[in-house]
């Protein structure tokens, strides 16, 4: 085959800290969008800033409280594609507890939605800047807040292999699956997600055995964990695409037809890695000269995921 498309995954930073009560603010966000009131989650952020803002009275609580309450505004701006105000909230909120002890948990997850963030709209020098000073301070914890570096240490290393540059990625992504299978376990999503990023950076670099074994860790994770079905159906997608590579047209086949119906159950979401799937399969039946199931699949291509 020629350069198929490998699915990766990325892994985002979602949890907000600080306080029962501040908790609270973020879950009340989440449920005026869940409600698409999002005139009404933005009044919600907006007020829950002013208000800490107008409270701060020199303590390091009123800080933290200022901090989660930028912190959930800045996640609800990047959910809503408005990253210029969300970059402003994340840097508002690391400028208050940057170099203070005891906030680098803090600190280090704030870097990563940023980095999350950078990466979101093609700034890689930013996002990997990012990624670095968050794992830079994680490291200064005594206890590593075993989550947060799994991610940013996978959210790097998929960066570092964008650019081709393989040692830097395989040397995060081998830590991050060592972290996450020593502390989640294997079958846990972070760890399947992981695995399927190692396996689609040894097939970049033609180490197709490793390739396999990783991804296969990753199927066998996610069908046992009940993964969704997109996750399975990428599992299925990039086995396929490492046994085409090696030559194993029955199993790639199988592979690639098992992707394609995950993929059809797990709805439109999910149309880009099924438009990828299906033009990997594609460039494999044109190989195999199998034109029959290349009308079909070019029929599904066209047609698309519906509900």
């Amino acid at each position: 085959m020629g350069a198929p498309t490998m699915i990766e995954q990325q892994l985002p930073f979602v949890e907000v800290g600080g306080s029962p009560d501040w908790r609270e603010t973020e879950n009340r966000i989440r449920e005026a969008e869940s409600n698409k009131d999002l005139q009404f989650a933005r009044k919600i952020a907006n007020s829950a800033v002013e208000d800490a803002r107008s409270a701060q009275n020199g303590t390091t609580s009123d800080a933290e409280q200022l901090l989660f309450c930028l912190e959930a505004r800045a996640d609800l701006f990047n959910r809503l594609g408005e990253q210029d105000a969300a970059k402003d909230d994340y840097f508002e909120a690391i400028s208050l507890v940057a170099g203070k002890a005891g906030q680098e948990q803090t600190v280090g997850r704030l870097y990563g939605s940023l980095g999350y963030l950078f990466e979101s709209i093609g700034k890689s020098d930013e996002a990997i800047d990012a990624y670095e000073r968050g794992l830079e301070q994680l490291g200064r914890l005594r206890k590593p807040v075993i989550l947060d570096e799994i991610r940013l240490s996978n959210n790097l290393a998929f960066l570092y292999s964008q650019r081709d540059e393989f040692d830097q990625a395989e040397t995060l992504f081998l830590k991050a699956l060592k972290l996450a299978h020593e502390e989640l376990g294997k079958t846990n999503p972070d760890t399947t997600g992981v695995a399927n990023n190692v396996g689609a950076l040894y097939q970049k670099a033609g180490h197709y055995e490793q390739a396999m074994e990783m991804h296969q860790i990753a199927l066998e994770g996610r069908k046992s964990d009940g993964s969704s079905r997109a996750d399975i159906a990428q599992s299925y997608g990039n086995l396929a695409v490492v046994f085409a590579e090696q030559g194993n047209q029955g199993e790639a086949l199988s592979h690639f037809e098992s992707a394609l119906s995950a993929y059809k159950k797990a709805g439109p979401e999910w149309s880009d890695d099924f438009e990828a799937v299906c033009e990997n399969y594609l460039q494999f039946l044109k190989q195999t000269g199998d034109e029959d199931r290349q009308r079909r699949v070019q029929t599904l291509l066209e047609e698309g995921l519906s509900e």
